[in-house]
């Protein structure tokens, strides 16, 4: 009996989730679901709770956008938190980039919409083995790293913790003095 009880409980969390999924949009949802999906050109769902007060926005690939919500001049004002970027128009900005630098190529940026925190980056792979690094700074202005190099791009893209860093760093600067020494 227990089981059958545990089994019901289950079930109507499962079919709560379901209805709160399925509800028609508040004023509040429809107002960012359009602004979104007019930014990054697809549908997308909003849902809003009022404790802790906040928003997610759910784009169609399953990430997750949270909203900040605030008061301004006693209206409910609303913003993405983070920063969001559209691979569309990266991708074809990458592409012109490497043909400008003489190496023509195709530019696959995964997911159509990134969720970064300022100064993260996107991480992007050309058709011939390269990868091509996008940090998106607060103010929206980018910086922009491509490595042809197979090889090369790999490194970049390997996390590395702090210690692995500064071994990294440390091992540059003897290559760079040996090099010097050489030149002497």
């Amino acid at each position: 009996m227990a089981l059958v009880a545990t089994v019901l409980a289950i079930g109507g969390c499962g079919d709560a989730r379901s209805r709160e999924r399925d509800r028609p949009s508040t004023r509040l949802e429809l107002s960012i679901e359009r602004e979104i999906a007019a930014r990054i050109g697809a549908a997308i769902r909003a849902r809003c709770a009022a404790l802790p007060p906040g928003c997610v926005a759910l784009l169609p690939d399953g990430t997750r956008l949270p909203i900040t919500l605030r008061l301004v001049d006693g209206e409910l004002a609303w913003a993405v938190d983070g920063l969001v970027v559209v691979v569309d128009s990266l991708e074809a900005y990458l592409r012109e980039t490497v043909a400008e630098l003489g190496a023509p190529q195709g530019v696959r940026c995964g997911a159509r919409v990134h969720r970064l925190a300022p100064g993260e980056r996107v991480e992007c792979a050309l058709q011939l083995g390269g990868r091509a690094f996008v940090v998106v700074h607060a103010d929206g202005s980018t910086s922009v790293e491509v490595n042809f190099d197979p090889v090369a791009g790999a490194a970049r893209s390997e996390y590395t913790s702090i210690v692995r860093d500064r071994e990294l760093v440390e091992m540059s600067l003897k290559l760079g003095h040996a090099e010097a020494a050489a030149d002497d």
